[in-house]
């Protein structure tokens, strides 16, 4: 396969010719491939170069045609009958051919020919279709032996997912869902989707996440390929990095954090919490995304709420109609009526209270306000 860069405007962003081609050259051999690599003043001389094998690097056009010359006349893409004459007249490289009159050449060759050698030479414009990546990535890799342990897939699920950062970061995307789909033999295949809480196209974060999905696969037979697919993409803008922390930060590494337990322990697992619009303090939450919390949509409370309640209230026992626990308990603050639920028959009538008991510990505990008027503890405060 032939592929063209044009990389004149690059070079000093590169630091010169020979640090872009070993870069190219060490990224090709990330994903897998060789490659001979050749620059030339014209597109079809490089192409040409490439394909003789001769990583020949030429930034002016006064040794261009020198160094063509050399090269043998089949790598023109010539006809069967056109090579034949030329070889009867003992022509076989471009140099011998240049050195024959032009006239001669057009009568019998035909001007296509010698259109060729002129925008090898440069002496007519070349231009080329820019590139147009697809919308959608799909690519898969045959294993060089069938795999029975799925954490061996992660050397080969790696290299395509470095030519799925190389397509991102070209085409200006990130993604937030993709699909590995491992081929069996005689069995259908075994499809590991990695869901992401934010759109990325980090290497290192994408191929953590994914060995922990393969960490607790199980394959029902040795895999033969593995195939990935991303169908939808995101625009994924780069940003300045920072010497100080950024916001930005924290949430990424936050994400990423939860993107990687989710990995591991599976996404139903791994849940956030957001508020409800409810003044029972067992009403007041609910589960959703991660990320996705809301502000709540009623007044905050007059009164601190601790972060851990018990599920149910624990009954406290009574000492001289005082409540206790761990001792009798001292009312610090209160109370705090909340009368609210009649129209789900869960209906709360109670009066809240901080209290202390003798080991300083706070507790929040309630009455109910009904005939028996027991007293319960509903949460600790750290």
């Amino acid at each position: 396969m032939d592929v063209l860069l044009e990389v004149g405007r690059s070079l000093k962003l590169f630091g010169g010719l020979e640090n872009l081609s070993e870069r190219i050259r060490n990224g090709l051999a990330d994903l897998g491939y060789e490659a001979s690599i050749a620059c030339a003043p014209t597109p079809l001389a490089a192409q040409l170069f490439a394909c003789a094998g001769l990583e020949i690097r030429i930034r002016h056009a006064d040794t261009l045609r020198h160094e063509l010359e050399k090269l043998p006349l089949s790598l023109l893409g010539c006809a069967p009958g056109t090579l034949a004459m030329l070889e009867r007249f003992g022509i076989h490289t471009v140099g011998e051919c240049l050195r024959l009159p032009r006239a001669g050449l057009t009568r019998r060759l035909g001007e296509r020919f010698l259109e060729n050698l002129d925008r090898a030479l440069g002496r007519l414009p070349d231009p080329r279709p820019p590139f147009v990546p697809p919308p959608t990535f799909n690519a898969a890799l045959p294993l060089p032996a069938p795999v029975e342990q799925s954490a061996a897939l992660l050397f080969a699920g790696r290299r395509l997912l470095a030519e799925f950062c190389g397509f991102m970061t070209a085409t200006g995307s990130g993604v937030q869902r993709l699909n590995f789909a491992l081929s069996h033999e005689d069995h259908a295949d075994t499809h590991v989707t990695l869901s992401l809480v934010a759109a990325t196209r980090d290497l290192d974060h994408l191929a953590a996440v994914l060995r922990e999905r393969l960490a607790r696969l199980e394959l029902p037979r040795p895999a033969t390929v593995i195939a990935l697919v991303a169908e939808r993409l995101f625009p994924f803008a780069a940003r300045n990095l920072s010497f100080l922390p950024d916001v930005r930060d924290h949430a990424e590494t936050a994400a990423r954090l939860i993107e990687q337990l989710r990995a591991r322990l599976g996404d139903r697992v791994v849940c956030g919490l957001t508020v409800r619009a409810d003044y029972r303090p067992e009403c007041a939450w609910q589960v959703c995304e991660p990320g996705k919390a809301v502000a709540p949509a009623i007044p905050a409370a007059s009164f601190s709420r601790p972060l851990w309640l018990f599920a149910p209230p624990l009954l406290l026992t009574e000492a001289a109609s005082s409540p206790c626990w761990e001792g009798p308990l001292s009312l610090l603050a209160g109370p705090e009526r909340i009368e609210t639920g009649w129209w789900d028959e869960s209906h709360v009538t109670r009066d809240y209270f901080v209290a202390r008991n003798p080991a300083q510990s706070l507790l929040w505990i309630y009455r109910e306000r009904n005939v028996e008027g027991k007293w319960y503890l509903h949460g600790v405060f750290g």
